[in-house]
C-alpha cells in the first residue's frame, strides 16, 4: 500500500537487471581474454625457449598467416568470378577473322552515341558540318559515314581471343 506523498521505492525493471548482468559477464569476458592471450604469449616465449632460435617460431607463424590470407582472399573473391586470360588475333592483308566482315548495328549505335556524347561536350568535329546536320546525334553519323573517326572495334570470344579492328575495315 502506497501513501500519498511518500515516494514509493521503484524496483528495478527486469529489463534493467538483464543490461548490467551483461555488462558485467562482457566485462568478466574481456578479463578473460586479455588473461587467454598474456597465457598464449606466454606460451610461445615458453616455445622459443625451448626451439632456442626465434626465427623457427616466426617462420611459422608468416606460413600460418600467409595460408589464413589466401584463405581470406578465396572466400572474398566469391565462386561467380572467372579470370581469362585473353590473346590477340592478328589478322593478315585486313581480314575480319571475329565475327561479322562489316559493322553490326549494335556497334553502329555505340559508336555514333559516344561520339554524340564527345560532340555534345565541346570536342570539335572531324569533318565539315553539313547544313542539314544540327545536332550531335546527325554529325556522328555522317562523320562515321565519311570514316573519319579513328575507332577501332575490340570483339572478344568466350574463350578469351580477340581481334581489334579499325572501322574502315568493317565499313562497305
Amino acid at each position: 500500500m502506497v501513501e500519498e506523498g511518500k515516494p514509493s521505492k521503484s524496483k528495478k525493471s527486469k529489463a534493467s537487471k538483464k543490461e548490467e548482468k551483461g555488462r558485467s559477464d562482457d566485462a568478466g569476458k574481456q578479463e578473460h581474454d586479455v588473461k587467454d592471450t598474456l597465457d598464449e604469449s606466454a606460451e610461445r616465449k615458453d616455445v622459443q625457449a625451448q626451439v632456442g632460435s626465434t626465427l623457427v617460431v616466426e617462420v611459422e607463424r608468416t606460413q600460418v598467416d600467409q595460408q589464413a590470407q589466401l584463405q581470406q582472399e578465396q572466400s572474398s573473391k566469391g565462386s561467380n568470378e572467372v579470370s581469362i586470360n585473353l590473346v590477340e588475333v592478328r589478322a593478315e592483308d585486313r581480314k575480319v577473322l571475329i565475327g561479322p566482315a562489316r559493322l553490326t548495328r549494335f556497334e553502329k549505335a555505340r559508336i555514333v552515341g559516344a561520339r554524340a556524347l564527345q560532340l555534345s561536350l565541346g570536342a570539335p568535329p572531324l569533318i565539315q558540318i553539313p547544313k542539314d546536320a544540327v545536332d550531335p546525334i546527325s554529325i556522328a553519323e555522317y562523320e562515321l559515314s565519311s570514316k573519319a573517326l579513328p575507332i577501332s572495334i575490340r570483339r572478344i570470344l568466350p574463350d578469351g581471343h580477340y581481334q581489334d579492328i579499325p572501322i574502315a575495315w568493317l565499313m562497305n
